[in-house]
């Protein structure tokens, strides 16, 4: 039978949980992570049988060894699966945190997917025929026979890559990134003069209102939720914005009519932008 435990040896036990976790600089969403639900659970399900966790040198040697193999037997009984269900090549374009040109290549499938390669594209010219080169390298490696289409974004060169890769592989069909395009039509939508007023507004608004402390500080104690700053690569987050904003609506209300407002935004410096926001606010078509 299990022992039991009362509340306070429990609340112990949580501590030194909390104390790993601070001590080693874990990241809190460790706890979420399913692996590591797993590993509590089947060591508690041992009890005294499994009395400490594996030493250091082990998990340097034997078990990483072990995980390796598994992984590289996993992907083996990916690529095999290919052969039946059929492959797509995806590519990427990104920068990393020092500012590198990177372009990142998968292949994906129903059963998954498995990273190929990334290439360093600093100095290049990123035409059709260094984009198309770079699929067609990606699809020779997993065999031609397996793969029936590449998908990449839908920008002209890459469009223009993916006729390159048809022409030479008569059977693989090139396929614009629907995400892609998806952001490409919110785009389109936004410059529509009234829709392109509405979104300017709604930033003036994001923009004072996270940009000055003491108004952040003032909205928060309104809602627990916090306005969202549109991102400068993807039109779509403008409407994410727009929609968080009416979500806190009724705050932002609140905010805007409250004697701490009136009394912070009447300083000098901010009084025209503060009557603004104000005013795009408790407007009836908000």
């Amino acid at each position: 039978m299990k022992a039991a435990f009362s509340k306070q040896d429990c609340s112990k036990v949580d501590q030194l949980w909390g104390r790993a976790f601070y001590a080693n600089g874990l990241s809190f969403h460790l706890a979420k992570d399913p692996h590591f639900k797993a590993v509590v659970a089947a060591t508690t399900s041992f009890g005294e049988s499994y009395p400490r966790p594996p030493f250091v040198d082990r998990l340097q040697t034997t078990i990483l060894e072990r995980e390796k193999q598994l992984c590289r037997d996993g992907l083996a009984s990916f690529q095999e699966s290919l052969q039946l269900i059929g492959a797509t090549i995806t590519n990427d374009g990104w920068s990393n945190v020092r500012r590198r040109p990177l372009l990142n290549l998968l292949v994906v499938s129903s059963k998954g997917e498995m990273f190929l390669k990334v290439v360093d594209t600093g100095g290049e010219t990123k035409d059709a025929a260094y984009i198309a080169g770079q699929l067609i390298d990606c699809i020779r490696e997993v065999g031609a026979d397996n793969v029936i289409q590449v998908i990449t974004d839908s920008a002209v060169v890459c469009k223009a890559a993916g006729r390159l890769v048809e022409q030479e592989f008569s059977w693989i069909t090139w396929t614009p990134c629907t995400p892609h395009c998806l952001d490409l039509l919110l785009e389109d939508v936004g410059k529509l003069s009234w829709a392109a007023k509405v979104v300017a507004e709604a930033k003036a608004v994001v923009k004072f209102i996270t940009n000055h402390h003491q108004n952040q500080a003032l909205f928060r104690k309104k809602f627990v939720l916090d306005l969202l700053k549109p991102g400068d690569m993807h039109f779509a987050t403008n409407f994410i914005m727009l929609d968080r904003m009416l979500e806190v609506r009724e705050a932002l209300q609140k905010l805007v009519v409250g004697r701490e407002w009136r009394e912070w935004n009447e300083k000098p410096n901010h009084s025209n932008d503060g009557d603004e926001v104000r005013d795009y606010v408790l407007r009836n078509g908000f």
